[in-house]
Parts: structure tokens; C-alpha cells; sequence
């Protein structure tokens, strides 16, 4: 039995790939640039493409299972159907699919629409196996937490000048009103001021 697992540079594929790395399987591991890309010893690694039929013939060749992960994407349902295309000329037995939880509910949404008829399609074609239909992944939020924390960084900085510029507009008008000290210029003096204002 040869699985041929697809989406694998991705977070759940290469937590996939750990994990079937320790069991004694016969696994290829399909990418688009197979020259450069490292997975574990024991798996093979093929050169496909979503977008190219003839690529996704030769990775299919002696396939007995396929996972079927593809990008969310425009032409997502597209390179799906091909792919499952593709797995059926080849003789591919069973495919795991992973789709999205709740996908038939909102068929308005394209991404959702696009995993609805790609799972008919899959049934249609007469594969077993299974279809995943998984909730929203935390590790996504993980992995952006470094751009998220910079931006909100880069506010509070903005914040923080605009705040510095707005308390000294309130300095001198409080200066020019003789309700403050000419001399005050700390950052204890902006703290009373602010103090002041918030009591007043």
C-alpha cells in the first residue's frame, strides 16, 4: 500500500508527515518543487502540481491512497476535481479528504462551496474512505502571532506619539489659561494633568 500525501509543506501536512514517518508505510510526499524540499528519510518525493494534469498523473502512478489537502484558493474546487481526477485514472482505491465542518451550511461562501462538490465528487467517483471535516485550527493563529504582535506594537508606538502630542496641546492651553505651572515639563506633571482632567 503507497499513500501519497498532498499539501504537505503546510501545517497539517507536515504534522502528518511526523506522524506517518514512525509507522512502516510506503509514502510519497508530493510538492512542487521536490528538488529542494526535505521531509523525513523513508518518504519518496514526487514533483506535482494542482494546476498541471499530467504532473498529478505521474505522482498518482501506484497510488493506494491518496490525502487530498489543496489550497484555499479561486480556482480551489478546480484543482480539487482534477486532482480527484486524476487519482481515479490511476486506480487510486481510497482517498482521505480534508474538508471543512459544516461545509453544506454555507454554500455561499466559496471556500465552503468549493469542499461541498469536491465531497460529492469523491463519493461520486466511488472512492472509499474518508472525509474530514475539521473545525478552525488554533496553530493558525500561533503562527501569526509574530505579524499580529508587531502590528499592534506599531499602533501602540503611534498611539503613544499621538498621546505625547495631544498632552502637550493640553499643556499650553492650560499654561496660556494660567491653570499651570509654566515650569512643568515632567511626565509627572503630564500625569497630573491627566489626573486633573479625568476627576474634573
Amino acid at each position: 500500500m503507497t499513500i501519497l500525501l498532498t499539501g504537505v509543506t503546510g501545517t497539517v501536512g507536515a504534522f502528518l508527515s511526523r506522524r506517518l514517518s514512525e509507522e512502516d508505510l510506503s509514502v510519497q510526499a508530493m510538492t512542487r518543487s521536490a528538488e529542494t524540499s526535505r521531509f523525513p528519510k523513508n518518504f519518496q518525493v514526487v514533483k506535482g502540481d494542482f494546476s498541471e494534469l499530467m504532473s498529478l498523473r505521474s505522482a498518482m502512478e501506484g497510488v493506494s491512497t491518496l490525502f487530498l489537502l489543496n489550497a484555499v484558493r479561486p480556482d480551489e474546487f478546480h484543482q480539487a476535481i482534477t486532482a480527484a481526477n486524476a487519482a481515479n485514472e490511476a486506480g487510486v482505491k481510497s482517498v482521505v479528504y480534508l474538508s471543512v465542518m459544516n461545509a453544506e451550511k454555507f454554500v455561499n461562501v466559496s471556500h465552503f462551496a468549493a469542499k461541498v462538490a469536491t465531497e460529492r465528487a469523491i463519493r461520486s467517483l466511488g472512492f472509499s474512505g474518508t472525509i474530514l471535516r475539521t473545525n478552525y485550527f488554533m496553530q493558525n493563529d500561533l503562527n501569526a502571532l509574530p505579524f499580529w504582535l508587531s502590528i499592534v506594537c506599531t499602533l501602540w508606538q503611534l498611539v503613544l506619539t499621538a498621546s505625547r502630542w495631544w498632552m502637550s496641546e493640553i499643556l499650553q492651553t492650560l499654561r496660556r489659561s494660567n491653570l499651570l505651572d509654566s515650569s512643568a515639563e515632567s511626565d509627572w506633571d503630564l500625569l497630573s494633568v491627566i489626573i486633573w482632567l479625568v476627576l474634573m
